[in-house]
């Protein structure tokens, strides 16, 4: 990312270095300033599919961002159910929940 910051103060126009500024950000989960600089990249070079492919993808998670964590609240409310479960010695309640948390968390891309 700083490499990148370096060539943009250099040359704001730089495509390439916003793209790669933005696969920098997604990976440390930066993901509002990452969408920001695919964007950025796209205007530059509406022609680019890698770019366009990219920005899509992203803006489509950041989307989605808002039901994920209302799916993880809701995973988390089943795990400390189980967990409750298990320390009032109702254990076969327990395993039932777990196994649930376990098939939900199978089913999901968390």
């Amino acid at each position: 990312e700083a490499h990148c910051d370096a060539v943009l103060a250099a040359d704001r126009t730089c495509a390439k270095a916003l793209f790669r500024r933005g696969q920098a950000r997604l990976g440390r989960d930066a993901l509002h300033e990452a969408l920001a600089d695919l964007l950025g990249a796209c205007k530059l070079e509406p022609q680019n599919r890698d770019f366009r492919a990219e920005h899509n993808q992203l803006r489509t998670l950041t989307a989605e961002q808002p039901a994920l964590a209302n799916r993880l609240q809701d995973l988390a409310v089943v795990e400390e159910k189980a967990l409750r479960q298990l320390h009032t010695a109702r254990a076969d309640e327990a395993l039932r929940a777990f196994a649930l948390l376990q098939r939900e968390c199978d089913s999901e891309t968390v």
